[in-house]
C-alpha cells in the first residue's frame, strides 16, 4: 500500500509496518514505459518446452502421421481376408444356430416321448384286461390287414387250357358269329381267340378225341373240323390260388365229358371228386361272377355218366369256357 504525499516522501506500507521513503527529482520527474514485443517462434518453443507445453502444430501433425500409419495397417491386409474380429463373429453366431438346433430336437424328444406314453399305458391296460377297447382295435386292425392282402392278390388270372376245339366258323364280330350259330342245330357257344370270334361245338383233350367228335356233330348236318385251341381265358378279380383250381377243374371235365361222348369208360371217382370240388368253388366270393355257369355244370355231372350225360356236362363245359372268354 503507497500513501501519496505533495513531498518527495513517500509512506510504504508493508506487512503492516510503515516505512518511508525519498524518492530523488530525477526518478521522480522520469516517466518510464515497458514495451511488450511478441515472441519469435523460436523463443515460443523454448518457452513451451521448459513448460512443457505442446503447440497446435505439432498435435495436428501427430494425428494426421497416426491417421496413416492406421491406413497403411488396414491396407496391409491381403485382398479377400477379414480381420480376425470378423472370424469371432461368426464363430459365436454359428456357436448360437447349433445351440438353438440342438435346444429345439431335445424339446422335439421330449414331446415324442410324452406322446408314447399313454399309448404304452393304453397296451397295458388292454394287457392286463381292464379295457377292452384296444383289443377290439387291434384285431380289426388285423382283419383289415388281411383282406387287403387278400385284394392284392386278386387280379385278371389267365386260364390257358391244354385242349382241341370243334369249330363250327370263325367271325370278325361276336354279333355275326352269334347270329349265326342261332342257324346251327347243335349246341355251340363263342369264344374269343386271336382276335377273331370262333363258334365252337365241342372240346376235347385230344386232336384224335377233337375228330371223333366232329364226326357225330356233322351227322347232324353240320360242317366242322378238329383244330388246337389257341386262345386263353382270363378270370377276373380271382385269388391265383382259386384260377389254378379252376384251370384244373375245368382239364377235368373236358377229358371225362370227352370219354363219355365217345362211348368210352369214364372214372366214377374222378367223377365224384370234380363234382364236389366244383360245387365248393361255386360257392366262394371270389368266383361271384361265375357261380351260376359253374353250378350248371356241376349239376350236369351224373355219377355213372351216360353217352347222353356227356353231351349235357359238354354243352354246360362250353358255357363255362364262353364266360371266361
Amino acid at each position: 500500500m503507497v500513501d501519496k504525499q505533495s513531498s518527495d516522501k513517500i509512506l510504504v506500507k508493508i506487512n503492516g509496518k510503515k516505512q518511508e521513503a525519498t524518492l530523488s527529482k530525477k526518478q521522480n520527474n522520469k516517466k518510464t514505459f515497458s514495451w511488450v514485443l511478441p515472441e519469435t517462434e523460436k523463443e515460443i518453443s523454448a518457452s513451451a518446452e521448459e513448460s512443457n507445453i505442446v503447440p497446435l502444430k505439432k498435435v495436428d501433425r501427430y494425428k494426421q502421421e497416426r491417421n496413416k500409419k492406421l491406413i497403411k495397417r488396414k491396407s496391409s491386409l491381403p485382398p479377400g481376408k477379414k480381420p480376425f474380429w470378423f472370424k469371432i463373429i461368426g464363430i459365436v453366431a454359428c456357436a448360437c444356430l447349433v445351440g438353438i438346433g440342438l435346444g429345439l430336437f431335445s424339446v422335439n424328444m421330449l414331446t415324442a416321448t410324452e406322446e408314447k406314453t399313454p399309448k404304452q399305458e393304453k397296451t397295458a391296460q388292454a394287457k392286463e384286461g381292464k379295457d377292452s377297447e384296444p383289443k377290439e382295435a387291434v384285431s380289426s386292425n388285423s382283419e383289415e390287414k388281411k383282406t387287403e392282402q387278400k385284394e392284392e392278390k386278386k387280379s385278371s388270372f389267365t386260364i390257358k387250357l391244354d385242349a382241341f376245339i370243334v369249330q363250327a366258323g370263325v367271325f370278325s364280330t361276336k354279333e355275326a358269329a352269334e347270329k349265326e350259330g342261332r342257324k346251327l342245330s347243335v349246341p355251340v357257344e363263342v369264344i374269343k381267340q386271336n382276335d377273331k370270334f370262333t363258334l365252337i361245338a365241342g372240346i376235347s383233350p385230344t386232336l384224335s378225341e377233337a375228330r371223333a367228335l366232329g364226326k357225330s356233330i356233322e351227322e347232324q348236318g353240320v360242317s366242322v373240323y378238329a383244330k388246337k385251341y389257341e386262345g386263353s381265358l382270363q378270370a377276373k378279380d380271382i385269388a391265383d390260388k382259386d384260377g389254378e383250381h379252376l384251370t384244373t377243374l375245368l382239364q377235368t371235365a373236358i377229358a371225362q365229358s370227352s370219354k363219355a361222348v365217345e362211348g368210352e369208360e369214364v372214372e366214377q371217382e374222378a367223377l365224384k371228386e370234380l363234382k364236389t370240388q366244383l360245387g365248393t368253388l361255386s360257392k366262394k366270393d371270389d368266383l361271384k361272377g361265375y357261380t351260376a355257369s359253374l353250378s350248371s355244370l356241376e349239376k350236369s355231372i351224373e355219377v355213372p355218366l351216360t353217352k347222353e350225360g356227356g353231351e349235357g356236362m359238354q354243352k354246360n363245359l362250353l358255357k363255362v369256357i364262353a364266360k371266361l372268354s
